[in-house]
């Protein structure tokens, strides 16, 4: 999803155009699809402390910030992937990002 489809002021995200779902396999649709049947229904804030009693979260003010993001490894490391495994998926991921890169500089 490009800045096309999404904008950010602070805190707040908001989806200004339909970014479609043809790019998505029909795996990723049905966990979406869940996790909107699931989480849908639920205001900002509810969903905020749902998050916070996650294993992988970490208090911002820990670090003395408004905010900390939550790795890609460290979210598959408390699921309990082997690291070899996650090193594959880190693999992946980046070589995706980077392949977009790419491809936006084509388009």
């Amino acid at each position: 999803m490009s800045s096309n489809h999404i904008q950010k002021q602070g805190f707040e995200v908001q989806l200004i155009a339909d970014p479609g779902v043809n790019e998505l396999s029909r795996a990723v649709k049905q966990i979406v699809d869940e996790v909107f049947e699931e989480h849908g229904h639920k205001g900002e804030f509810d969903l905020a402390l749902e998050t916070h009693i996650l294993k992988e979260y970490e208090s911002p003010e820990t670090k003395g910030r408004k905010m900390v993001p939550i790795e890609y490894s460290t979210v598959l490391e408390v699921e309990g992937v082997p690291f070899d495994e996650i090193d594959k998926v880190l693999f992946n991921i980046n070589a995706e990002i980077a392949m977009d890169r790419i491809l936006a500089r084509v388009a």
